[in-house]
């Protein structure tokens, strides 16, 4: 689909059938010349592939892993940036919930449908601490999340450096005293089809060689947690990235 080919849509396996439909959206749009973000077909396919098995597996194991980090340094406060509708934010609610944990959580996003989601998950969430807060990342963190009594701060994202430049880290460490990132970083260099479909939208190949660039003048402690996967499956994509002060 990437190289312009047809594809029999009866031979795409069951998992890789939304990321067809996704790539199927981006050559229309090519074609027609322009991207309409607030295309509702659009809408449809992200709002979908937050409930793929995939996706549910990434949003777990990052909620997992900010979770026992938290533990092991003691944060005072989790903060969710790009956190959009909450699909990610849920799951470590969740979690929080489960344990009658204390820490407080902060839901950032650029845009205000955060504020929606933030409401939904207060609803749902009652007993655990919660804060909506806009922010662009690309700008310094706002005064909210620079109080004293919130930090040691452990923030997190999913799937956000796909769509900000790098850069925005050091905006990140004005707050972050630990970093969980879940995103796509080409870890070989090599492009792949995602690559060339995230060029298409105007968004340049997240490579990690120019994230830990950035991350190493500010956290000089940085551990990759399925760099076994590149090893074994020879894929070049890493996703779950811990970095810490």
């Amino acid at each position: 689909l990437a190289l312009g080919e047809e594809i029999d849509r009866s031979r795409i396996p069951e998992p890789f059938k939304l990321d067809a439909e996704w790539a199927y959206w981006v050559l229309e749009s090519e074609a027609k010349g322009e991207f309409d973000w607030e295309d509702p077909k659009l809408r449809e396919l992200f709002e979908a592939a937050t409930q793929t098995p995939y996706y549910l597996i990434w949003g777990d194991i990052l909620a997992e892993v900010s979770l026992r980090v938290s533990k092991l340094t003691e944060v005072n406060s989790f903060t969710e940036v790009g956190a959009g509708r909450g699909d990610l934010t849920k799951i470590l609610l969740d979690k929080l919930r489960r344990e009658s944990a204390k820490t407080k959580l902060f839901l950032t996003d650029s845009k205000p449908v955060v504020f929606e989601a933030g409401k939904e998950c207060r609803e749902a969430f009652p007993t655990v601490d919660q804060e909506t807060v806009l922010w662009n990342v690309e700008e310094p963190a706002p005064a909210e999340l620079k109080r004293p009594s919130v930090s040691p701060m452990l923030v997190y994202e999913r799937a956000m450096f796909i769509y900000s430049d790098v850069a925005a880290v050091e905006n990140l460490a004005q707050v972050a005293d630990i970093l969980v990132l879940g995103d796509y970083f080409n870890y070989t260099g090599e492009i792949f089809a995602y690559d060339e479909l995230f060029k298409k939208i105007g968004a340049n190949p997240l490579f990690y060689s120019d994230m830990k660039a950035v991350l190493d003048r500010f956290y000089p402690h940085q551990y990759i947690l399925d760099l076994g996967v590149v090893e074994e499956l020879k894929v070049p994509y890493v996703s779950v990235v811990v970095a810490w002060k």
